[in-house]
């Protein structure tokens, strides 16, 4: 969605569409071709997208929209400025977040110009939704609907720019967002510089230092009496294995020369077969 632009428009802070521009789902037809697309919220964009928005415009330096997350990210370098370009795209009433379309896909509807984002079922999977078209009478109505892999429902996206110096974080919601809150310490204080210390503290110091002389007594006696009791009454098989307190590891048949190993799940040769392919139906069925 790059494009040349006078004067970018500032999006410090974050705009909030209504919820219906990311939970409802919207035929969009082109007369006289008749093709006809699934889009995620009205066709007017006018309330679902920031002030100045435009397919060809970016927003400078700029934060996501709520709801939307970063959908790709690039950098302009230019001297000695570093720009970081990010295309957001919306995370549905479902949950459902919209990404950028893969630059290989092998069909294109003209409308994926000013719609970059899209989301698509699984393959396997048959996703089922409620749409709002107008009928012929120029009334909003509402139909059920269902889609397979490759079908996409397609989203406007929002790209934005800032410098290092604008924003310590500048992507605004959703799931990739992260927070960090502070945790309660204790923590010690101090009123001047005396190091004097109070009655409770040197009770409680001079209990410590008479434990620590009645433990270091016990230890001492306890060696003592340990010595004369291995001199008395010597045990040669004392720790091997058939004696009580023999505590060796327990072996493991047939495994025992062979080194732990952990398994890790492979993916198909062919990774491209996990990837959903967003491509447009025929003009027949919703996109």
């Amino acid at each position: 969605m790059s494009a040349v632009q006078s004067a970018p428009l500032p999006l410090t802070t974050t705009f909030t569409p209504p919820s219906a521009c990311l939970r409802d789902l919207w035929a969009a037809s082109s007369p006289p071709s008749h093709n006809w697309w699934m889009n995620l919220g009205p066709l007017n964009t006018t309330k679902c997208l920031p002030s100045g928005w435009a397919a060809t415009n970016y927003f400078s330096p700029g934060i996501c929209p709520s709801g939307y997350v970063i959908a790709t990210t690039s950098k302009i370098v230019s001297g000695t400025m570093t720009e970081t370009v990010a295309t957001c795209c919306p995370v549905d009433g479902g949950s459902n977040t919209y990404s950028i379309r893969p630059s290989d896909a092998t069909d294109s509807g003209f409308w994926w110009a000013t719609e970059v984002c899209a989301w698509g079922p699984a393959a396997g999977t048959l996703t089922k939704y409620t749409y709002t078209s107008f009928d012929t009478a120029g009334q909003e109505t509402s139909m059920p609907g269902a889609m397979s892999s490759p079908g996409s429902f397609n989203a406007y996206g929002v790209e934005v720019r800032w410098q290092s110096t604008d924003f310590t974080t500048p992507l605004a919601t959703v799931a990739m967002t992260t927070t960090t809150q502070a945790t309660p310490t204790q923590t010690q204080s101090s009123t001047g510089s005396s190091s004097s210390l109070s009655t409770g503290a040197k009770a409680g110091i001079g209990v410590g230092v008479a434990a620590g002389v009645v433990l270091a007594v016990a230890l001492a006696l306890g060696l003592l009496w340990s010595r004369r009791r291995r001199h008395q009454q010597p045990n040669a098989t004392q720790g091997q294995p058939g004696n009580p307190d023999y505590n060796g590891l327990p072996e493991l048949s047939g495994t025992r020369d062979k080194p732990l190993t952990y398994e890790k799940a492979e993916l198909p040769a062919n990774p491209a077969q996990n990837q959903i392919e967003l491509f447009e139906l025929d003009g027949q069925h919703p996109r």
